[in-house]
């Protein structure tokens, strides 16, 4: 039954969305149209990458970081830089929005629902490449959030 739950994925598509839900909280993986997003946690205390101050997390030993994030169109494969997921903390829900004909957002909802350390990750792709990323708190979205924007990849 472990083995069962460690696998299996639920997934609904919309015509504009994608969404997923991992009940092992290891992998998540979105499709929409040709567009296949793979998110990968693993428990912080065998993360190599040790983020202590991550959204989403009010325990670093018990955050279930994101420690990969795979983004393939059609047979493209995007190159994706650490600093779009590495802070990024125990995601519970991901979906794909159509921003317009070429360009899509991935978002990624973590932390602990409805409460100060909940998240919302948007990471937005255009002409197959990554061009920001923005992070709000869920309680505090106006005063908590930060963009990063991304021209070399």
């Amino acid at each position: 039954m472990k083995l069962f739950l460690k696998i299996f994925l639920f997934t609904i598509t919309f015509s504009s969305l994608a969404f997923a839900f991992d009940i092992s909280n290891d992998k998540i993986v979105l499709h929409y149209n040709n567009i296949v997003v793979e998110i990968t946690t693993q428990n912080d205390m065998d993360n190599p990458y040790k983020i202590y101050d991550a959204w989403g997390s009010v325990d670093i030993i018990e955050a279930d970081m994101i420690t990969s994030l795979e983004i393939q169109v059609g047979e493209s494969k995007i190159h994706v830089p650490l600093s779009v997921y590495i802070d990024l903390a125990n995601p519970y829900e991901a979906k794909i929005k159509q921003d317009d004909k070429s360009s899509f957002i991935i978002e990624i909802k973590g932390g602990e629902k409805d409460t100060e350390f909940d998240y919302t990750a948007q990471i937005k792709v255009l002409s197959n490449k990554i061009i920001s990323r923005t992070v709000r708190s869920g309680k505090l979205s106006e005063d908590r959030w930060e963009r990063t924007k991304y021209s070399a990849f």
